[in-house]
């Protein structure tokens, strides 16, 4: 039995969850219970909300009148994780007008016109259960010369199970020549962030000391980026947004720019996104950062289907088409061959954490073959196989490409 937990979305619709699971590459089967005579329990709370402090499974969160987060208090690690005066979740817009290209520029003075958006209009628990707690704010951003309002509602979602911190937003933007951006200041004074690029990570400086360092006041990366010193660290992740700046423990995520070069209305109207914060302990390696920043952007799909489980009092009938030993490894691409060869699929494997690694696939059917070949799907090199399962070793960051035959 799962207890299932209801709000409502920005939209005013009402949903239902429940913390499905499912195996790797595959579906879990479930089935819904009727509650007929109100035997059936959802389950109490597990947070504690008062006095604009909340207290989760995992941490002890502060805020202050602007909504703005002053103390999130990792009970892991018994550390805090905000800078001595510092703040997270702090919104700021800037006069963003590039020299050149608006579209594509930003400069680097935009640090010099920087507003504060402390305009909290409203404050409500949007939801409050055994799964999550949502914290629902309304504010209203800088005003335009034209006199539309922009406007940001945000539920912060806390977990009963998950470290994740999620910032699900809308944004009615009606501005111009202005940036939009989120700050957090970290108590990890680190030099150098961790960044995600496609098919591993990099490392970039968090000082301006050089040249080419000053020259980086934003930068890109993918789903996440880490900011680390010995014993933990800090995850900022995010589902469409890829320009960071960080200087020290400072990291900004940028959610919104008004260009009007090429196009008069670029990013006017409404906009969906969501960014994650995930403190961790111990190494990066064993943090799940880069888990949780697929689980962000690659959601479970739910189906509503006719299936039954296999044997009635049994646990849900589940299935998985292939799954990897170990964290390193991660498999990125499963397709049909460009040869349109039947009963042939090509997956594209990476190897995600900077070391070698060894690792064995494990298949829902029994291979007749497998093939390593170049990224073009040929020239193969045959691997051994046994039965459904068989084993690479990979180099740091290296991506392989494997042909299966079933």
């Amino acid at each position: 039995m799962y207890p299932v937990q209801r709000y409502r979305g920005f939209d005013g619709k009402e949903q239902a969850v429940f913390a499905a699971k499912a195996p790797s590459l595959g579906w879990t089967h479930y089935s819904p219970v009727v509650n007929t005579g109100g035997s059936v329990s959802s389950g109490g709370s597990r947070f504690s909300w008062k006095n604009d402090t909340l207290e989760t499974p995992f941490y002890k969160i502060a805020f202050n009148a602007e909504g703005r987060i002053t103390s999130l208090f990792d009970k892991r690690q018994n550390c805090e994780t905000v800078a001595p005066g510092g703040v997270f979740n702090s919104f700021i817009s800037a006069e963003d007008v590039p020299i050149y290209w608006d579209a594509w520029d930003i400069e680097a003075d935009w640090k010099k016109r920087i507003r504060q958006e402390t305009q909290l209009v409203s404050t409500e628990v949007a939801a409050d259960g055994p799964l999550f707690f949502r914290l629902r704010r309304v504010y209203q951003l800088a005003e335009n010369p034209a006199g539309e309002n922009s406007s940001l509602i945000q539920d912060m979602i806390c977990y009963a199970d998950d470290p994740r911190i999620d910032f699900e937003t809308k944004v009615d933007w009606h501005e111009k020549w202005r940036l939009l951006k989120v700050e957090f200041d970290t108590a990890f004074d680190a030099e150098k962030v961790r960044c995600e690029v496609q098919y591993g990570h990099l490392w970039r400086n968090t000082h301006r000391n050089l040249m080419q360092d000053r020259a980086k006041f934003e930068i890109c990366a993918h789903k996440w980026i880490s900011l680390e010193e010995e014993g933990g660290g800090i995850a900022l992740l995010n589902n469409c947004k890829y320009g960071y700046d960080v200087e020290g423990g400072r990291m900004r995520l940028t959610l919104l720019r008004s260009p009007i070069a090429p196009d008069p209305d670029a990013d006017r109207g409404e906009q969906y996104f969501t960014y994650s914060l995930l403190p961790f302990a111990g190494h990066f390696a064993d943090a799940n950062v880069i888990r949780s920043a697929y689980e962000l952007n690659s959601p479970m799909t739910a189906l509503i289907g006719s299936g039954k489980p296999e044997s009635a009092g049994s646990s849900p009938a589940e299935q998985s088409f292939c799954s990897v030993d170990g964290n390193a490894v991660i498999i990125e691409c499963v397709k049909a061959p460009e040869n349109g060869a039947g009963r042939e699929l090509i997956l594209r494997l990476y190897e995600s954490l900077g070391g070698k690694a060894r690792t064995t696939l494990h298949f829902a059917k029994e291979l007749k073959s497998a093939f390593l070949t170049d990224m073009l799907e040929d020239n193969g090199v045959s691997v051994p196989v046994k039965g459904c399962d068989l084993s690479l070793e990979f180099r740091p960051f290296e991506i392989k490409t494997l042909k299966v035959v079933f």
